[in-house]
């Protein structure tokens, strides 16, 4: 008797309804406390949405996408699993650079633009303490005593000067973007993370000058939600719960 109610018990607390399993779950899930803040499911994908507009925030030109990619249901439990496209999880951010040579042999420059920058030189040209994101290189030469010297180090400022003894040639360079300490992140168990340019292979060894653009490098780019397997709630067949908050199915 102990034993089947023993079990009984086990069924009742340790299993999920089956209508929270099988329930369908496309469509889309206004957050109870933001209307405009949706999560959009379609058969394989989702989406993230924040439709409200923010006046008191800097001109950043986000769109309101702050996540996509697909989503899996738990089999077992009423959870469902998000997970960001794996290319923008990886974090690699391509990079156009430009070489050009300068008189000054113990010298390289790497310019760096991106649209980050040009908010920095629009706003806060003479602020540096306003700068939102920081670089590091990892650079390889034909020196390595100069390649530790310099890899990893951490660069505040959008033009970097490395000092070079004489005949040192660059052949290839990497750009790490890092995220300062401010509100990029959408949330404050999941702060912005930082990206890396592909490696670029130096095409003329006599450059010194690089003019580096990424194009892709936003605001917006480093504060969307990079995820691998968050778990979403079911907890019935029109709520969702994520994050700490409900979103209920319109």
């Amino acid at each position: 008797m102990r034993i089947l109610v023993y079990v009984s018990l086990l069924a009742l607390f340790g299993s999920c309804s089956p209508n929270l399993i099988a329930q369908k779950i496309e469509g889309v899930y206004a957050q109870d406390d933001f209307e405009k803040i949706r999560l959009h499911f379609t058969k394989e994908l989702f989406f993230f949405e924040d439709g409200n507009e923010y006046n008191h925030l800097p001109p950043y030109n986000c769109g309101d996408t702050l996540a996509f990619g697909y989503w899996e249901k738990d089999e077992s439990y009423p959870f469902i699993k998000l997970f960001t496209n794996p290319l923008q999880y990886a974090s690699l951010i391509k990079m156009e650079v430009e070489e050009n040579k300068k008189n000054s042999s113990d010298s390289i420059y790497f310019l760096i633009d991106n649209p980050i920058e040009r908010t920095q030189f629009k706003f806060n040209e003479d602020n540096e303490k306003a700068r939102k994101v920081y670089y590091s290189l990892y650079v390889e030469s034909d020196n390595n005593k100069f390649n530790s010297k310099v890899n990893f180090k951490k660069y505040y400022t959008d033009e970097i000067l490395l000092n070079v003894p004489n005949g040192v040639k660059i052949k290839s360079f990497e750009i790490t973007v890092y995220p300062t300490e401010c509100a990029l992140g959408w949330r404050d168990s999941m702060p912005p993370i930082h990206v890396t340019s592909m490696q670029y292979e130096v095409k003329d060894t006599e450059s010194n000058v690089f003019k580096v653009n990424m194009p892709e490098l936003t605001y917006c780019y480093l504060s969307s939600l990079r995820l691998d397997g968050d778990y979403v709630k079911i907890l019935n067949k029109n709520q969702l719960e994520w994050d700490g908050h409900i979103y209920t199915k319109q």
